[in-house]
């Protein structure tokens, strides 16, 4: 009797309905619009990376070293006050000032020349954003005539299940952004 009773509640178990369903995909939501995908990469770390290392410049601190390049940048830093010569090797004016950085292998590092600045969304393509930006330079960019004409780049957006976010920036019409 046992045997048909547990015979009985596997079959009341098993039985019925074994209709399964497939599990619901996540649903994304419509990508954002053009305010929104321009909130979204001027606030996202990738923005903040992209071509951060076009802000500085990297130049040997003795004479002989330099070629002509570096010369000229050499050259406007002292005029602008921020270096000097000292018998053929370049000296910072003002040790406290964070933006040169003299290191040890005989170079000298300015960071930063210019922030970024994003300028406006042109197209919003699915996950794709195309935007323009430009640098804004500070006092040693303008004396080295950094370059503020408008660029382009598109921006990749993912979404996580909750929210958008910015998975990548290239430059428009290049590889991706270093």
């Amino acid at each position: 009797m046992k045997k048909l009773i547990v015979i009985v509640l596997l079959a009341v178990a098993c039985g019925g309905n074994n209709e399964r369903k497939p599990p619901a995909k996540p649903s994304t939501p419509p990508t954002p619009a053009a305010a929104a995908a321009k909130e979204l990469i001027a606030s996202s770390p990738e923005f903040g990376d992209y071509q951060f290392t076009d802000a500085a410049v990297t130049i040997p601190i003795t004479r002989g070293a330099m070629n002509e390049p570096a010369r000229k940048i050499a050259e406007a830093l002292v005029k602008g006050g921020w270096l000097g010569w000292s018998g053929g090797r370049l000296v910072v004016k003002k040790t406290d000032d964070k933006r040169f950085l003299v290191r040890p292998n005989g170079t000298l590092d300015v960071v930063p020349l210019a922030k970024k600045e994003l300028g406006a969304v042109k197209a919003v393509n699915g996950e794709k954003v195309d935007f323009t930006w430009r640098w804004v330079p500070n006092e040693i960019g303008k004396a080295l005539r950094f370059d503020e004409k408008e660029q382009q780049a598109t921006a990749t957006l993912y979404w996580d299940g909750s929210r958008w976010a910015v998975l990548s920036i290239i430059r428009s019409g290049s590889g991706p952004a270093s």
